[in-house]
């Protein structure tokens, strides 16, 4: 029998009540217009589904979903992980809020809840870079409009929602199940690091973590040619002027190569001294974790969306004019 379990912070979008993600179905619980309302907001907003207020805000049980015991695809070192576990992490990155699942009888038991409940510092161009969908529906009944029904009612086009959320979740799940994806880039660990690199801490802390990524990454792909040691070897602005290569299509120049000499030696100075050094600014972390969330979209089969303007400050970091 499908066990019941109760998921935390997810936000669904506008006007959708439900969700069908891998065959898991999600499903907003009744007291979801409360309990959205006690999440954390980092801005006042109206003229929305929900109006939001500034505030910290909490853990919130926002939605249902039956376990069906599907297999899981990600490296995960619990044994009861399944699908349910894979689905709950994409979420987490694509939303930016730790969104998890608990039986349903130990939430009745209202239990203590050690992770954290705030909004993520990053991964807004994960969000972004699923395409949006438009869907128009029935106000009233919040059903998909019929044609008959849009000949009808000449305001139909003025009620609309993303579909194009579900859709892109569901296509990035497919992908991390298949198994050339999974071969290529080693059951996905990646993205495990990747969730917690995400996580709200401070940005020095952050940058490292990332820079671990991109590390992983270049073994993952790359390891096959070479032995433990020559590896291990290998200076960290090779493997990353190796990614930003291969997955950005860039071709770099000797003023480029500087640059990522440069931020590598400011990362091992950050690494063994625990400061940042002075021959590396904030802005040039920021932007490394940007492109630390590009390359993650890219490896999704996503068009990184260049809401930071990303692609812009690479090619000056980069020194691409020159």
């Amino acid at each position: 029998m499908n066990e019941e379990y109760i998921i935390y912070n997810l936000v669904f979008p506008e006007h959708i009540n439900e969700m069908n993600i891998g065959g898991y179905v999600f499903r907003r619980l009744p007291e979801y217009s409360k309990r959205h309302s006690k999440l954390m907001w980092l801005v006042n907003s109206s003229g929305a589904e929900f109006q939001t207020q500034i505030q910290t805000g909490s853990h919130q049980a926002t939605a249902s979903v039956l376990e069906i015991g599907t297999r899981k695809s990600l490296p995960w070192k619990e044994v009861d992980a399944t699908k349910l576990t894979d689905i709950c992490l994409i979420l987490t990155i694509f939303t930016g809020r730790d969104v998890f699942a608990l039986k349903k009888f130990l939430y009745e038991m209202n239990p203590t809840l050690i992770s954290d409940h705030r909004v993520f510092n990053y991964g807004g161009i994960l969000r972004c870079s699923i395409p949006y969908e438009e869907e128009y529906y029935n106000e009233d009944t919040l059903q998909r409009l019929t044609t008959k029904e849009k000949v009808s009612d000449e305001y139909y086009f003025v009620n609309h929602r993303d579909i194009g959320f579900q859709k892109g979740i569901n296509k990035v799940i497919k992908l991390i199940r298949s198994r050339e994806w999974r071969k290529k880039y080693n059951n996905g660990y990646f993205l495990l690091l990747f969730n917690q690199a995400l996580s709200r801490m401070d940005i020095e802390p952050q940058f490292l973590l990332c820079w671990i990524i991109w590390e992983h990454l270049f073994a993952v792909l790359r390891g096959k040619d070479y032995d433990e040691e020559q590896l291990e070897n290998i200076e960290g602005k090779v493997k990353i002027a190796y990614l930003i290569t291969s997955h950005f299509g860039i071709n770099l120049n000797s003023n480029s190569h500087k640059e990522i000499r440069r931020i590598a030696k400011a990362r091992n100075k950050l690494m063994h001294y625990g400061q940042k050094p002075a021959n590396i600014d904030y802005k040039e972390m920021d932007l490394f974790i940007r492109a630390t969330e590009c390359l993650v979209c890219k490896i999704l089969d996503l068009n990184p969306s260049n809401l930071f303007n990303t692609n812009e400050k690479l090619t000056e970091f980069l020194k691409l004019r020159i």
